[in-house]
């Protein structure tokens, strides 16, 4: 969190008053010129009043939707999934909408967290009870939805949609969450748990209890793992000009989303458009001037099961 920008966004209408409000809380996200408790004010407010016409009950379609999740869930202390149509959320507010799409990287972690708030006061339940709650963002205006030849470096941490067939699934990967360290010093045996933090895990270097240093080794049998696998998606035939070679793009995809669609399935991917260094000799710390993307998925939508077969 950071001071606020000398010239702020100004919306119009309601978002402008809720920008104005904002404003006198102060707390701007670091880095954006987004104030974080009018996104939190936004969504709760998305929350607990957007209705469809076929809404019934004195519950918003949201709230209905989140005890549904949480009574159909058999062990609450995992969490749930909790799908979001983004056209809900331009309905309802395009400046929230835009925020999301443009700052990804920090508004949804917003949104998972005041969804798990509001979901221990709903339920009036114990926090310790709950587990996180993961939204899941679907159905991006046409706008923001990308083909694979005319993406560029603009795009990279925005919010975008992108469809595609899978040519191929890798297998099954551990991704570390929480690593546990060990000291290897013969009487003292001492264990330190270290959660993942900024994508990396940083190693301990002084034990507290023998004062020995550099003496963590990590055990892998007690951490703890996501699971993860990268897709690798291709132009639909109908979008490639003629002469040309099909572009793709690699899909990184977490826990459930993880072997949801094999090889040969026309999908539809809401993700977030990264780039990572890439380094040359694994052994130093020199990263090469050249960039892999890829796209860190959010939600997958098959739009036809099964293979494309050719004609």
């Amino acid at each position: 969190l950071g001071s606020p920008p000398r010239s702020a966004y100004r919306a119009r209408g309601e978002d402008q008053e809720d920008h104005v409000d904002g404003l006198e809380d102060g707390n701007f996200l670091y880095g954006t010129d987004i104030n974080e408790m009018t996104v939190v004010k936004s969504f709760l407010r998305f929350l607990n009043e957007f209705r469809m016409p076929e809404t019934e009950g004195p519950r918003s379609l949201y709230t209905q939707q989140l005890h549904r999740l949480w009574e159909e869930s058999t062990q609450k202390e995992r969490g749930i999934k909790f799908p979001i149509s983004a056209d809900h959320i331009h309905t309802f507010s395009a400046s929230l909408y835009q925020q999301m799409v443009n700052f990804p990287t920090e508004v949804i972690p917003i949104f998972d967290r005041e969804l798990w708030s509001l979901s221990v006061r709903l339920l009036d339940a114990e926090p310790e009870s709950l587990g996180v709650c993961q939204v899941q963002v679907h159905s991006l205006l046409d706008k923001d939805s990308r083909i694979m030849r005319s993406m560029n470096p603009n795009d990279i941490e925005k919010l975008m949609s992108l469809k595609g067939i899978v040519i191929r699934c890798s297998d099954l990967m551990p991704d570390m969450l929480a690593a546990v360290f060990r000291c290897t010093t013969e009487d003292c045996k001492n264990e330190v748990s270290v959660p993942l933090s900024h994508w990396a895990i940083e190693e301990p270097t002084r034990c507290e209890l023998c004062g020995a240093t550099h003496s963590f080794q990590v055990v892998h049998n007690e951490s703890s793992f996501a699971d993860k696998q990268m897709l690798k998606l291709q132009e639909p035939p109908e979008l490639v000009p003629d002469g040309e070679t099909p572009q793709n793009v690699a899909v990184c995809v977490y826990d459930d989303l993880v072997d949801a669609v094999r090889p040969g399935d026309r999908i539809e991917v809401t993700g977030i458009y990264k780039a990572v260094p890439v380094r040359p000799n694994k052994n130093l710390r020199q990263c090469s001037a050249v960039y892999r993307t890829f796209v860190d998925a959010i939600a997958i939508v098959a739009e036809k099961k099964g293979r494309v077969e050719t004609p």
